[in-house]
């Protein structure tokens, strides 16, 4: 099981955030939403959102946050041109017996978040075995 996953979250008024889904990026794009009108109530949009998921799939914490760091370097040009809310936000997960998990993001990888006006986040995760999914149900 992957217990860390690194996901790039943009959003904003400026048509860069939809180019940045369209290939800009390295990473599997999760969402694209376009400025436009909602299909509800004919609203007009605001802003654009695309999710990516960064492919860090090292072996520990350790290197995960290397490949992290390796792919924000690699798209700085790209993601400093794009003027736009930036978060990157780290999933860790828990399994079922695992009581906590610390997750300390090396200094190296804050710098390159701060330079890249990068907001970082972390949401821990429980993964809930078959039997404490069914007892939730009832």
């Amino acid at each position: 099981m992957q217990t860390l996953q690194a996901i790039l979250m943009i959003s904003g008024e400026s048509p860069c955030v939809l180019e940045l889904a369209d290939g800009k990026l390295g990473g599997h794009v999760k969402q694209r939403n376009p400025i436009g009108s909602t299909a509800l109530t004919g609203e007009p949009l605001t802003e654009n959102h695309v999710i990516v998921e960064i492919p860090i799939s090292g072996d520990d914490d350790k290197s995960s946050f290397m490949l992290a760091q390796n792919w924000l370097e690699k798209h700085r040009t790209v993601l400093l041109k794009c003027d736009a809310r930036k978060i990157l936000e780290f999933h860790t997960y828990l399994e079922s017996n695992t009581g906590s998990r610390l997750l300390t993001i090396p200094n190296s990888l804050i710098r390159i978040c701060s330079d890249l006006k990068l907001d970082v986040a972390n949401q821990a995760i429980r993964i809930l075995t078959e039997q404490e999914y069914a007892d939730l149900k009832r």
